[in-house]
């Protein structure tokens, strides 16, 4: 069975009605608590993408602060494992000539995105939550479109 989580209005989409939906939001610790209690895994993929100027605050706030808030009810409700949907934005701006993998890492030097930022900071959460038991799984998606295809790029991290 799955529980989502939704703020506004209950999605709809195929298959929509066989997941058991509750009101809330990831800024919101207390709720979020008792949204998780029961439940065995959590798979986080909120988040604010935007390159706005005027939504750097509110981004940071709720990938950072929400991504937090996700990772400590987590620990408090002894989820089993936790999923963190991540962006190849939090590796930082890509470099010239070098290839995306599991050895590059962050660095303040590139000029990145405050989106960027806010996905590094936010995977320090994660991260956390493995130092304090949490067993946890990072997965970094990079998405390319071409003309005639998509192109996904994945990463995986995992304890």
């Amino acid at each position: 069975k799955v529980r989502a989580l939704y703020r506004q209005a209950v999605p709809v989409f195929a298959g929509s009605e066989q997941c058991e939906w509750i009101q809330g939001d990831i800024l919101d610790p207390t709720g979020l608590t008792e949204a998780l209690a029961g439940v065995d895994y959590v798979y986080h993929c909120a988040a604010i993408v935007s390159f706005a100027p005027g939504a750097a605050a509110k981004m940071l706030q709720s990938n950072v602060e929400g991504t937090a808030n996700v990772v400590n009810a987590c620990l408090e409700q002894k989820i089993k494992k936790l999923i963190f949907v991540s962006s190849v934005a939090a590796l930082g701006r890509i470099r010239e000539n070098e290839a995306i993998d599991e050895s590059m890492h962050w660095t303040p030097t590139t000029s990145n995105s405050v989106y960027g930022q806010s996905k590094y900071l936010a995977e320090l959460e994660v991260w956390r939550a493995m130092e304090e038991g949490l067993p946890m799984a990072i997965v970094v998606m990079k998405i390319t479109k071409r003309p005639n295809a998509i192109i996904v790029n994945i990463l995986a991290y995992s304890t």
